[in-house]
């Protein structure tokens, strides 16, 4: 038989609320980061017929699942800091 505990579980930390507040991974990277990859591998494709590209988007795919690993917001953060390099600089 299966044995219940009585621990109590704060609500924040049930499923349901971390549903809704953790960050949605595509394949294990950020949807933008796949959306972006997929993009450029269709237009090399289809434009210049270098079907190479296809191993470069693996490779890269790999970069971005590995950078996402630790921190799912890697890519936004890094958006916003291009966007306000000039304010960052020093």
């Amino acid at each position: 038989m299966k044995e219940e505990s009585n621990e109590i579980i704060p609500f924040y930390e049930l499923p349901l609320y971390h549903a809704m507040i953790d960050k949605i991974l595509l394949f294990g990277a950020p949807i933008n980061a796949i959306v972006f990859n997929c993009v450029i591998a269709i237009i090399f494709i289809l434009y210049f017929h270098f079907w190479w590209i296809l191993l470069i988007t693996v490779f890269l795919h790999f970069i971005f699942v590995n950078l996402s690993k630790n921190d799912a917001q890697f890519f936004d953060v890094l958006i916003v800091y291009q966007r306000k390099s000039k304010y960052y600089s020093t």
